[in-house]
């Protein structure tokens, strides 16, 4: 793993929040770290495809902590595109558990990834690229993740596939079902039979390769969830 050399080394602090930047600054200062900080913002592109550029362009250290939400989506993706963005090594702290998520930053290119429950002496051991820190990742760990990483886009792929092969209407059945309406509801609201709405059912639960509604509910749940969108969707669960 690669780090910085023991003595006063320069170390970036990317966060998303400057109180939590404030504090882990704060901490590596008092380690003898030379130490600057910079938003999220400033450092992500307004074009993700610049390439490793140094952020806004400015000087930066050779080394970067970063403290990035990646609980959604466009989380994850702002740390990725940061991740490439930024010249030398890039670690990152995350409440995310172990995962697809830690396998996609070090595909981007992340030097190691720790969970923020690692105490301060590790985040220190890892930065000054102490190999044998207790959380740090082995070769062997580091391909697992990302094959969890690799697993989640192939599955992501399928969901969307399935997902694009419903017609408008399936589709449509499928959203008021998620929000929780009945046969007889959506049968109602479309002013067509029971029976026509479970022909559609049927077709929707084939297309998903699932047995049941409530497995089709799940799968729409989580390629909501995999495009960002659950949280808008759910503002109207219970609502036709």
């Amino acid at each position: 793993m690669t780090g910085v050399k023991a003595g006063r080394s320069a170390i970036l602090v990317v966060a998303e929040h400057s109180l939590v930047s404030e504090a882990v600054c704060s901490a590596l200062l008092g380690r003898g770290f030379d130490v600057s900080r910079r938003m999220l913002s400033e450092v992500v592109p307004a074009d993700p495809d610049r390439g490793r550029t140094g952020g806004a362009g400015s000087a930066v250290p050779g080394t970067a902590l970063l403290l990035v939400d990646l609980a959604t989506p466009a989380g994850l993706e702002r740390a990725c595109v940061a991740v490439r963005c930024l010249v030398g090594p890039c670690f990152l702290l995350t409440d995310v558990a172990p995962g697809p998520a830690w396998g996609a930053l070090l595909e981007a290119g992340a030097a190691s990834v720790m969970a923020s429950t690692v105490g301060l002496d590790e985040v220190v051991a890892a930065l000054r690229g102490d190999d044998s820190a207790e959380h740090a990742l082995t070769p062997h760990r580091r391909r697992v993740l990302q094959g969890t990483w690799e697993q989640h886009v192939t599955a992501t792929e399928e969901r969307e596939s399935r997902m694009a092969s419903l017609t408008p209407r399936e589709r449509s059945v499928l959203e008021v079902i998620y929000r929780g309406a009945a046969v007889s509801d959506v049968a109602v609201f479309y002013r067509v039979s029971e029976a026509t709405v479970r022909s559609q059912v049927r077709a929707v639960l084939t297309k998903l390769g699932v047995g049941t509604q409530l497995e089709a509910v799940a799968e729409y749940a989580a390629y909501l969830d995999q495009s960002g969108e659950r949280s808008e969707r759910s503002a109207g669960v219970g609502r036709l």
